[in-house]
């Protein structure tokens, strides 16, 4: 792990909330102008991936304030959001989903006539194009390819495959000598949609399919044609009888597939680009583009590691409609893009005039990459269960080719739940120190949500479990999974010392970092049924009664923490994580309890930060 100085940060921090005690006397909205500059909010598919990116970005406008929120990679997040008026300037999303995008359209600033939208390459912006409006740009792309060990073809004398026949005699010829050809975590939905749309891709690819992506694409079908089901029942089933997929890859987990292929125990694998492998030494590797029924059918299969949008609202403010595409065009330039394939073993770029480097794993297929040729995956929101649900339907219930189509068909098309579950009666924002200076509002009443489900004395869960702000109104299944983050809850019976310690490591997981990791293990914590006092020097933090008193330290303290709060007590290895056992409550089931009585609790302030002297 990584320590950063808890001193020096904490009293960081001390010191900027007793400037804005001392020079406001008032909370800060996160929509005002805190320095000299603009604000510009941009909601990103999570908040660790890219920092290097981001930087680079941020350093471009020194005088624009960035505000980076985290959706979760859930456009119906992004939905949720501007349905409520409370968008975010640039948003991105990297599970692209084209029902929910096109719901959000509306919403979205048309891009067809900007600069940056003629450097794509022609017909790559079809997929982000609704009624004649582009509403969105991918970022480069990651190909998921198949990942062959070299060294166990030449062992063993069998051809590597350049299409897709081939590469089903080599799965029967590795099985034969008890190698497993090809191993894929088939229960994973992004897998099962990989096989169907990658190594399908000749239909797709074919005047027939492109037709009906050009259809799936802009909504006016979410069901597959029947000659697109019959091929790709038909390719599972050739699978299924020439063991390149079986049973055991329908519960396969992606460690197990891993292992598998460094063990020598599989041939072949399914991997993505965006991750760099490194695999055994002495041992050669190379990879496969997906495969079809000639050479020349050979593509790759993409899909960006973002997309990015603009809000439609960005227009209402000429500046800042001009500094948000000065920033799109920095974000999608070929330093920023060269910047974000760092650490991969290549990225495909949508632009023109951008190549980006390819490692040697990437070689033989760089001249599909350069020709920029691939297909995109597509999705809607139920693609990943439709696909795995589809697989598993042949591979493992051998079912006939009007079974398959009425399985995937069934998933693919099934209707959002737009059941209302409940209705706020407040708002509470989500953004840190827009009502409190140190606190997340939305997440204070999340916390309280659970001290009254759970008759807890302390809660303690991750600020950011609160994804979205609290809007008044009503609320279904899409909007509760937009607005909490459902986490497991761990109970335990502590002293107050005790309870003491476990805030101590919580706030000591703020400013340590896990292996490999960009953020630290703990956004900051969000409290109920205890206060923090918090020292400005950051080196004594007290917790305390609701009403400033001290903790009794004779008494036992029924103490409810989130999963983040646990993983963060694991890692540091502290003496309390022992104490919590998983209870059935989560916190998404709290929140929706208390929602459905149409009684939430008001934010509350958790944090008393000594008085600047």
């Amino acid at each position: 792990m990584n320590k950063k100085p808890v001193k020096t940060v904490k009293a960081f921090i001390g010191f900027l909330l007793s400037v804005f005690i001392v020079l406001s006397g008032c909370t800060v909205s996160r929509t005002s102008t805190m320095i000299n500059g603009i604000t510009i909010r941009i909601s990103m598919y999570n908040d660790i991936s890219y920092s290097g990116w981001r930087t680079y970005v941020e350093s471009k406008f020194p005088d624009v304030n960035f505000i980076w929120e985290n959706n979760r990679n859930s456009t119906q997040n992004l939905i949720y959001q501007a349905e409520h008026g409370d968008m975010a300037d640039i948003v991105m999303i990297r599970r692209f989903e084209n029902d929910n995008a096109s719901a959000l359209a509306p919403y979205l600033e048309d891009l067809s006539g900007s600069s940056l939208a003629s450097t794509f390459t022609d017909g790559s912006l079809i997929p982000y194009t609704y009624a004649g409006k582009v509403c969105w740009l991918p970022a480069p792309g990651m190909m998921e390819s198949i990942y062959v060990n070299q060294t166990l073809f030449e062992q063993y004398g069998i051809k590597i495959p350049e299409t897709l026949s081939e590469f089903e005699d080599a799965c029967e010829k590795f099985n034969v000598l008890g190698i497993k050809g090809f191993a894929v975590n088939l229960s994973a939905g992004y897998r099962s949609t990989f096989v169907l749309e990658g190594l399908g891709n000749v239909y797709f690819s074919s005047a027939e399919g492109e037709q009906w992506l050009d259809s799936f694409h802009n909504n006016s079908t979410s069901v597959l044609s029947e000659n697109g089901a019959v091929y790709l029942a038909e390719m599972l089933r050739t699978f299924r009888n020439k063991g390149v997929l079986s049973e055991s890859d329908l519960t396969l987990q992606e460690v197990s597939m891993f292992s598998e292929f460094d063990t020598n125990e599989a041939a072949m694998i399914t991997a993505p680009s965006d991750v760099a492998y490194t695999g055994k030494r002495n041992t050669k590797y190379t990879i496969l583009p997906c495969l079809g029924d000639t050479k020349e059918d050979q593509t790759l299969y993409t899909y960006p590691v973002f997309n990015t949008a603009v809000s439609k609202k960005v227009a209402d403010d000429s500046e800042k409609q001009d500094i948000v595409h000065q920033i799109l065009n920095v974000m999608y330039s070929e330093d920023a893009q060269k910047i974000l394939a760092e650490g991969t073993d290549a990225l495909f770029s949508y632009n023109k005039d951008i190549d980006l480097p390819i490692n040697s794993l990437y070689q033989p297929v760089a001249d599909l990459i350069h020709d920029k040729k691939c297909i995109v995956r597509f999705l809607n929101r139920n693609m990943f269960s439709a696909s795995v649900a589809a697989v598993s339907s042949i591979i493992k219930d051998n079912a006939d080719n009007t079974e398959f189509m009425t399985v995937i068909n069934h998933y693919l098309s099934a209707p959002q739940d737009s059941t209302v579950i409940g209705t706020s009666s407040l708002h509470a924002g989500n953004q840190l120190g827009e009502d409190y200076p140190l606190e997340r509002s939305s997440a204070s009443v999340i916390a309280q949500t659970v001290k009254m489900q759970t008759d807890a004395d302390a809660v303690i869960i991750e600020a950011k479990d609160a994804a979205a702000p609290i809007y008044k109104g009503d609320y279904t299944a899409s909007d509760l999974n937009a607005a909490v983050v459902d986490e497991k809850l761990y109970s335990a019976e502590l002293s107050e010392a005790q309870m003491q310690n476990v805030f101590d490591a919580v706030m000591t997981a703020t400013t340590t970092y896990g292996y490999n990791s960009q953020e630290p293990m703990v956004d900051y914590p969000a409290l109920s049924g205890i206060k923090a006092d918090l020292s400005i020097d950051g080196t004594e933090n007290t917790l305390i009664n609701l009403n400033g008193t001290a903790l009794d330290q004779d008494r036992t303290y029924h103490v409810v923490i989130s999963q983040i709060i646990m993983n963060a007590l694991t890692s540091l290895r502290d003496e309390n994580a022992v104490s919590f056992t998983g209870i059935d409550d989560t916190l998404l089931s709290c929140f929706t309890a208390r929602l459905q009585t149409g009684r939430l609790p008001e934010a509350e302030q958790y944090f008393k930060v000594e008085a600047v002297q």
